[in-house]
This record gives C-alpha cells, sequence and structure tokens, in this order.
C-alpha cells in the first residue's frame, strides 16, 4: 500500500528490521538494546504491487511470510528456550574461559557485547547442526552437563576463576561493607520507595490490565502513564513532607523550619526509593551470590576444579568444531 501512494519520481518506501534485544524481559526497567538492520532487498514480484486482486493477496502473504522469517533473523530465534538458554551458556563459558586462558578476570559484558555474541554462536549453530549434526548434538550435551553442575553449585561460570582473590584480606573488607551497604543501608531507603510508589505503580498495573490488548503493548503502556504518574506522586510526597515539617515545626519551635529543603529530601528520595525497589531483588541477589562465592570456592575446591577441567574441554570442542566450519 505504500508504494501504491508513492507519487511518480520520490524514492520508493523501504522496510528497515528491528530487532529488540532485552537483558531480562521480567524485569521492569531491564534494559533494551534497538538493533537496526539493513533495508529489505525485496524480489521485484514483490515490491511492485499487482493490479489484480487476487495476486496482489498472494503477494501479501509471499511478503508477510519474508517479514517473519526475517523477523526471526534480526531477534535469533531459537527453536525451543532450552536451546535458547544452552546457546546463551556457551556464550558465558566461551568467554570465561577466554579471559582466563589470556590471564584476565571475566567482567560482565554489556548488552551490545550479550547480544553480538549470542548473534556469533547463533549462526555457526545454525551452521554446525547441518553440516556436523552429532558434533554440535555432542556438544551441547556437554553444555547441558556443565550448566546442571553450575547450577548445582549455584555458580556462574566466570566465578570458578576467583580462587586466587578468595583469602584476599582486602576482597573481605568489601565483602563486609557491600554486605552493610546492602542489607543494612538501603532497606530503610527501600521502605520508603515502597510506601510512596506502591499506589501508583498499582494503578499502571490495573490500567495497564484493563487497557492493554496484547502483550507486546504492556511496556509502552507502562512507559506511557509511568512517565507522568510517578513524578507527580513524587511531588506530592514532597509537598506532604514539607508541610508536615512546618507544622512540626509550629508545635516544637526548636525545630528548624526548613519545608522546601525537607520537600526536595523527600521527592529525591521517592524518586530513588522507587528505582531501587525495582532493582533491589537483582543488587540482594547479586551480593549474596558473591558472598555466597567467597565461601563456596573455598568449601568445594573439589567440585570446581571438575567444572574447571569440563570448561576448558568444551571450550576446545567448540574451538575444533568452528575451525571446521571455517
Amino acid at each position: 500500500r505504500a508504494v501504491e501512494l508513492t507519487a511518480e519520481g520520490d524514492e520508493p518506501p523501504v522496510v528497515i528490521p528491528v530487532g529488540l534485544h532485552y537483558s531480562d524481559k521480567t524485569l521492569f526497567g531491564s534494559q533494551l538494546l534497538i538493533a537496526i538492520h539493513p533495508p529489505l532487498e525485496l524480489p521485484v514480484e514483490l515490491a511492485t504491487p499487482s493490479a489484480d486482486e487476487e495476486e496482489k493477496r498472494t503477494q501479501a502473504r509471499l511478503l508477510t511470510a519474508e517479514f517473519d522469517r526475517v523477523l526471526a533473523e534480526v531477534v535469533m530465534a531459537t527453536e525451543s528456550w532450552d536451546l535458547h538458554h544452552l546457546m546463551h551458556r556457551a556464550r558465558k563459558l566461551l568467554r570465561a574461559e577466554g579471559a582466563a586462558r589470556a590471564g584476565a578476570r571475566s567482567e560482565a559484558p554489556s548488552i551490545v557485547d550479550r547480544v553480538r555474541h549470542f548473534g556469533t554462536i547463533w549462526k555457526r549453530y545454525q551452521a554446525a547442526v547441518e553440516r556436523y549434526p552429532k558434533e554440535t548434538q555432542r556438544l551441547l550435551r556437554g553444555i547441558a552437563r556443565y550448566d546442571k553442575l553450575l547450577g548445582a553449585l549455584r555458580l556462574e561460570g566466570f566465578e570458578l576463576d576467583g580462587k586466587a582473590w578468595v583469602a584476599s584480606p582486602r576482597r573481605a573488607i568489601w565483602l563486609a561493607l557491600e554486605f552493610l551497604l546492602v542489607y543494612l543501608v538501603l532497606p530503610p531507603l527501600l521502605v520508603i520507595g515502597v510506601v510512596v510508589n506502591l499506589i501508583p505503580a498499582l494503578i499502571v498495573w490495573v490500567f495497564n490490565r484493563i487497557v492493554a490488548r496484547h502483550y507486546k503493548d504492556e511496556a509502552t503502556l507502562k512507559i506511557l502513564v509511568g512517565s507522568f504518574l510517578f513524578p507527580i506522586t513524587w511531588l506530592l510526597a514532597a509537598w506532604l513532607v514539607g508541610w508536615g515539617e512546618g507544622l512540626l515545626a509550629d508545635t516544637y519551635p526548636r525545630i528548624p523550619r526548613a519545608p522546601v529543603l525537607t520537600g526536595v529530601i523527600a521527592f529525591l528520595l521517592s524518586a530513588f526509593g522507587g528505582m531501587l525497589a525495582l532493582q533491589y531483588r537483582q543488587i540482594a541477589t547479586e551480593t549474596y551470590r558473591t558472598l555466597r562465592v567467597h565461601f563456596t570456592l573455598v568449601r568445594r575446591k573439589k567440585a570446581i576444579s571438575t567444572l574447571l577441567a569440563m570448561r576448558s574441554r568444551l571450550f576446545d570442542e567448540f574451538m575444533a568444531l568452528d575451525d571446521k566450519l571455517t
């Protein structure tokens, strides 16, 4: 239809595939990578609408099928979530073992690196499963066993290389400070954030359930409604706290009157507490994991040695298969 509406002599419209990649779809406020791909190069029989209505309907079906194929490619859709998980595990394994062999510690990758590396493995997997299906399935089974053992220890692959710094006094001090910050300092701010932001959050949730027609619309509606509802709530909380501080100063003259300053602080605490409420579970979980790893690596040296050997072997098998594909 866009081609038909284009005036003669104007540039014809193009279709640009866009892939959306989330760091965690279940977490509100998670990272999002928008990958814009080159315009589609459609064959003439699809790019030029037919004058015949029946043939045009056939073109529409073929064009829709082409869109489905391209979108599956740009979002790197795997055959199942289990395979998707294993490919992410393979990505982490290669990164951790590669860093270990280079004598460096594997840092958490950015969402850009995660998507790029996943895309590389996804494409290599597609080629490998077609040309070397037995070797590919054997490698996947090995990665699955490695993943299961890691899950039993509740570790990530890069955490296996922390043996050298487990006994470091400096590391122990940092862990103690991190524990105090996450579990003693942040919880009061979290309570403020929950108390202030709970009602608007419920309003957004109810509104979203009533209005959203499709699951894909939920994130957009949350952003649109929350972008004005939450700031209004923070301003209301700031006004109430400032007003209450004024009343308190009238009752107890020794208390300095500073409603504006008190209101500004209340606004900042409400906003920060609300954002903290979204991320605290992840922060607390990562801190808990760090503390657990600190002790796990000391108590489970044998299991960790087994996992390190398995990771190294799987890395070599992956590289060998990759060389055969090249």
